[in-house]
């Protein structure tokens, strides 16, 4: 499967830089600058993007090079479905399927990472509680999904991508 497939960027980028994200990556200045560039960068895709195709429209190629812009969610300040998404409009999306594409890219990469966390969970697995917040937290993710899948056909990324380059700007300010 594509979405499978366009997971492999970030996998091997995670492999590669893992203890960089944990570390180097981490610095406040940096985490501040990555906040305000992409958001810069995720405002001007949702102006510019062509906004022409839809999510059947996607090929091998459109997936894979959302997966490589996917990874660099590793860095932090980057957002996995925020540059998913800009990606995703620079190649000629619309909105609603640039997030589309970016919650289908999300599977198998969550899936993969809830995987590596299961052995610390599986302790946790007899208690009543835990299954209620796997079922809450999956019925309000989708919720919340359905209302992004809203706001992106009326007002576009523009809201997020302000937020982002004013929160960056504002933590550089107070970096100083």
């Amino acid at each position: 499967d594509a979405m499978v497939l366009g997971t492999v960027p970030a996998g091997l980028a995670g492999r590669a830089l893992a203890e960089k994200a944990e570390t180097v990556f981490r610095a406040p200045t940096r985490i501040a600058m990555t906040l305000a560039a992409f958001g810069v960068l995720m405002g001007w895709a949702d102006r510019r993007g062509l906004k022409e195709r839809g999510v059947s429209a996607a090929g091998l190629r459109d997936i894979l090079l959302i997966g490589c812009a996917q990874a660099l969610a590793l860095v932090p300040g980057v957002s996995r479905s925020g540059i998913t998404m800009t990606a995703a409009l620079l190649l000629g999306f619309d909105r609603v399927a640039a997030a589309r594409i970016s919650f289908l890219l999300a599977v198998p990469i969550t899936a993969a990472a809830g995987l590596h966390e299961l052995p610390k969970a599986l302790p946790y697995a007899s208690e009543p509680a835990f299954w209620v917040g796997i079922g809450v937290s999956g019925l309000v993710g989708m919720a919340a999904i359905k209302g992004l899948l809203k706001l992106l056909a009326g007002r576009g990324l523009m809201p997020f991508a302000v937020y982002r380059a004013a929160f960056g700007a504002f933590l550089l300010f107070l970096g100083r």
